[in-house]
């Protein structure tokens, strides 16, 4: 069902988030930018990165795109990521209604839990940088690692594993999908740009 962000923001007034947890993805969603891309134009890596996504074929091929977003900068001092990362996140970064939903949720009691494909590093710094600028809490953040990437049916297996029900998800791509079929609310942020596949009835579909 489409909903414009102002009749969004109407049902955001008669809901309690009280002891309920919300779950947002992170890139393209909190953020209005992806902060992996941005992080690789700046280093060099994004040519490379968008020709794996621009070949992928299959859930696989897109994985493996994510994968080299989270290996090509673990060779890189944390500290020296840290400088230009905050050269990067700005206050305008940060989508303003969605800023105003965890605002809602923080003053009401309820939890915020970020769950995204972008390396565990990238996420925390995000999170730092998010109540630092906004002072609300996050209270859980998720992100891949060298090892392990969490994307599509991962994101919903890692809830799943930490008994994380959502009342409420937000996302972007049919990445986040598999975790919106977990809440009583799924919010999917579309770019009007963009052209998407079939997106389920359940899914409230907000254009920004």
């Amino acid at each position: 069902m489409k909903i414009s962000e102002k009749d969004f923001l109407s049902l955001l007034n008669t809901l309690n988030f009280k002891n309920k947890t919300l779950v947002f993805d992170m890139d393209h969603t909190l953020l209005k930018e992806d902060i992996s891309m941005l992080m690789m134009k700046e280093y060099g890596y994004f040519k490379e990165y968008n020709r794996l996504i621009k070949q992928s074929k299959t859930q696989e091929d897109i994985i493996k795109a994510y994968e080299f977003s989270v290996e090509c900068f673990s060779r890189y001092k944390k500290k020296d990521l840290v400088v230009v990362l905050k050269k990067i996140l700005i206050k305008n970064l940060y989508r303003e209604c969605l800023v105003k939903v965890v605002e809602k949720a923080s003053k009401e009691k309820g939890k915020i839990i970020i769950v995204s494909a972008s390396w565990n590093f990238f996420v925390q710094q995000v999170v730092l940088n998010f109540q630092k600028i906004f002072q609300y809490p996050i209270f859980q953040y998720y992100g891949s690692t060298v090892k392990k990437n969490l994307s599509f049916e991962e994101k919903k297996h890692l809830l799943l594993k930490n008994n994380i029900i959502p009342y409420m998800v937000f996302g972007d791509s049919i990445n986040d999908f598999p975790m919106m079929e977990l809440s009583e609310y799924a919010v999917f942020v579309k770019n009007p740009k963009k052209k998407y596949k079939k997106i389920g009835q359940k899914i409230l579909i907000m254009s920004l």
